[in-house]
């Protein structure tokens, strides 16, 4: 029974050194069969050189420095920086992982590079200057209709340049009771606001225009959707101030109930209830 035992634990340890040695050689195979490719490697990294503490020179003969411009040639007795030969970029600043994507109080963004110099006889090109805005005009939106071949009526807004004036609103409010301009009326912009309908006084009243007619805004020969679209053009009109929200109409400075026979217009209007 003693010599069985021992005869198993013989075959046991011949079959763990074959193993191991079959591993080896096939290590050694492939050792030898890339032995090209890790002698370039090894000399390419100098891993021989920094595993003895070897200084490392800088290049080696016919060895090409990557830069990240063709024309970043190195200059005589001036060390250069080579860039990663992978991407042929130079290398970036140091990575601060306080400020992942840059600062702009580092100091390589505070600098300003020098501007080329002039060739002789070469005139600086002069800066492009924007044109002069006169302090006394400000750019306005007003909003008239278009009416399509199906008899739809849709808002359009029109940028107007008017004089700044003490009372912008009623600037506004009255340039767009005159209705469009040629060029505007050649575009297919209209009106709907009753020709003969005036703007008496306007004040605001928190985030409210109270906008004062004369009797004739009441007046549209468009029927109902004409009323709708006059208080839409007004309304529309009046809050382009940041400061308006909504607006109240009075008709010679009352408030009347109807604009037409259906359109209240006893409280205000806004252009989310409109």
């Amino acid at each position: 029974m003693a010599a069985q035992k021992r005869g198993n634990g013989g075959k046991k340890l011949s079959i763990t050194v074959v193993f191991w040695m079959l591993f080896i050689v096939v290590i050694a195979f492939f050792f030898i069969a890339n032995l090209p490719k890790i002698t370039a490697n090894l000399q390419k990294t100098r891993f021989g050189d920094r595993l003895f503490n070897k200084p490392v020179e800088a290049t080696d003969a016919g060895q090409e420095l990557f830069f990240s411009n063709p024309a970043d040639t190195p200059e005589e007795g001036v060390a250069q920086t080579p860039a990663f030969p992978e991407t042929g970029i130079k290398p970036a600043l140091p990575f601060d992982p306080a400020f992942p994507f840059g600062t702009d109080n580092s100091a390589d963004l505070q600098q300003t590079p020098p501007l080329p110099a002039l060739a002789a006889g070469q005139e600086k090109t002069p800066a492009v200057q924007p044109l002069p805005v006169s302090p006394n005009i400000r750019e306005r939106t007003l909003w008239f209709v278009v009416v399509d071949g199906g008899g739809g009526i849709f808002l359009k807004p029109v940028k107007r340049s008017l004089p700044a004036a003490a009372a912008p609103l009623v600037e506004v409010i009255t340039s767009l009771l005159t209705g469009p301009d040629s060029a505007e009326s050649a575009s297919g912009l209209t009106t709907l606001i009753p020709p003969g309908a005036k703007l008496i006084n306007a004040r605001i009243q928190g985030n409210t225009a109270i906008l004062n007619f004369n009797e004739s805004f009441l007046f549209n020969s468009y029927d109902a959707e004409g009323y709708y679209a006059q208080l839409r053009q007004i309304v529309w009109t009046a809050t382009e101030f940041p400061n308006v929200r909504n607006v109240q109409i009075l008709i010679e400075n009352r408030k009347v109930e109807f604009l037409g026979l259906t359109l209240r217009i006893d409280k205000p209007w806004s252009r989310e209830t409109l």
